[in-house]
């Protein structure tokens, strides 16, 4: 699987309600695949993760590029 040949950090944000974009098995499918990603559930958010409010994201997006 290529996604196991990543190295970099990986970034997986999960919109939880009413209808997320990426199920629970998919996210532990990720845990296996990408054992240094981090997954941040938005849990306002459905598969539009930019809504309701698109600062949840940009805050998360900023704090995961910024980090060390």
């Amino acid at each position: 699987m290529a996604l196991t040949r990543l190295t970099c950090p990986v970034l997986i944000i999960r919109g939880v309600k009413p209808h997320p974009g990426l199920s629970l098995e998919a996210v532990e499918q990720y845990k296996l695949a990408l054992p240094q990603a981090i997954i941040v559930a938005f849990e306002e958010h459905d598969h539009n993760i930019f809504e309701p409010d698109v600062d949840v994201f940009v805050r998360t997006a900023d704090s995961f590029l910024k980090r060390d």
